[in-house]
């Protein structure tokens, strides 16, 4: 944009400088470099909106990351004490087995 504004000024320099100049050549090359300067305006302010996005995005990216990290963590430790209430219950219906099987020899 700056870029743009300097030659704008450059070019309205020269033409005043040349022979030819006249005020309504100067108004259209200022109006064309107005236009230009206009659409770059509003070209960064849409690269500036779409960046704003992006940040957000990025941000919440990270807290799913770290939800899900959290929810993997809770099911890992879910299925360890499903495992162990599993092994608990094989081992109390053994008990109960074995306590049935010596009644049943008792009498």
């Amino acid at each position: 944009i700056r870029d743009t504004q300097l030659e704008r000024d450059r070019v309205l320099q020269n033409l005043m400088s040349m022979e030819n100049y006249t005020e309504e050549k100067a108004n259209k090359i200022r109006q064309e470099y107005e236009k230009r300067l206009k659409e770059m305006n509003r070209d960064l302010l849409k690269l500036q909106a779409a960046q704003k996005e992006h940040a957000r995005l990025l941000k919440n990216q990270g807290r799913y990351e770290r939800e899900l990290k959290k929810l993997q963590s809770e099911v890992n430790e879910m299925k360890k004490a499903k495992v162990a209430l599993m092994k608990q219950m094989k081992e109390e219906q053994q008990r109960r087995r074995m306590v049935e099987a010596k009644r049943n020899r008792e009498i």
